[in-house]
C-alpha cells in the first residue's frame, strides 16, 4: 500500500471538519447553533489541532530514528482510515 503522512493527515482533517459541521445539524434553533454549536466546534478544533501536532511530531521523530516502524504505523493508520 502506497501512502504518506500528509495524505493520511488530509483524510483525517476532512473527517474532522465533516463531523464538526454535522454537530450544527444536531441543534434545532439558531440560538443553539450560534452559541453552543460554535463553542463546541471551537473547543473540538482546539483539541483536534493539539492532538494533530503531537501525533505529527511523534511520527516525524519515528521517521528520523525508526524508519521501519514509521512505515508500519502509516500502513496501520491507512487501514483504519
Amino acid at each position: 500500500m502506497k501512502t504518506n503522512l500528509m495524505k493520511l493527515l488530509w483524510i483525517k482533517e476532512k473527517r474532522h471538519w465533516k463531523r464538526t459541521f454535522e454537530v450544527f445539524s444536531k441543534f434545532n434553533n439558531w440560538f443553539g447553533k450560534l452559541t453552543l454549536g460554535i463553542v463546541l466546534a471551537v473547543l473540538g478544533t482546539v483539541v483536534h489541532i493539539a492532538f494533530v501536532l503531537m501525533s505529527t511530531a511523534w511520527q516525524s521523530l519515528m521517521f528520523v530514528f525508526f524508519r521501519k516502524q514509521f512505515k508500519l504505523n502509516l500502513q496501520r493508520q491507512a487501514l483504519r482510515v
